[in-house]
């Protein structure tokens, strides 16, 4: 199973593909004389990117609250160690020994 990193990683070249397709399908419907078929074309398939753009926003930003939850449970796990650590560890060595 991919890491929640690698998903986001992968989202995020896929939307940056999509916009660049976007971009360019833009491009030409702006800037080329286009028959009225292939005006037609470019819309639809403009309306499609940008769907699958939205979707995409969408899943990534899913992803990144996860990926914040994921972390928030670990830096607490460590903050939980560390005083388990601290209390039942660390107690033992107090000031009582005389190193005289």
């Amino acid at each position: 199973m991919p890491t929640i990193v690698s998903q986001i990683e992968t989202l995020e070249r896929e939307l940056e593909e999509c916009q660049q397709r976007l971009d360019e399908v833009d491009r030409n419907l702006r800037l080329r004389e286009n028959s009225a078929e292939e005006q037609k074309r470019l819309r639809d398939e403009y309306k499609q990117l940008g769907t699958e753009v939205e979707g995409y926003e969408k899943e990534l930003k899913y992803l990144r609250k996860e990926n914040r939850k994921t972390m928030l449970v670990a830096v607490t796990a460590m903050i939980l160690i560390f005083i388990v650590y601290m209390l039942f560890f660390h107690s033992g060595e107090s000031t009582d020994a005389n190193p005289l």
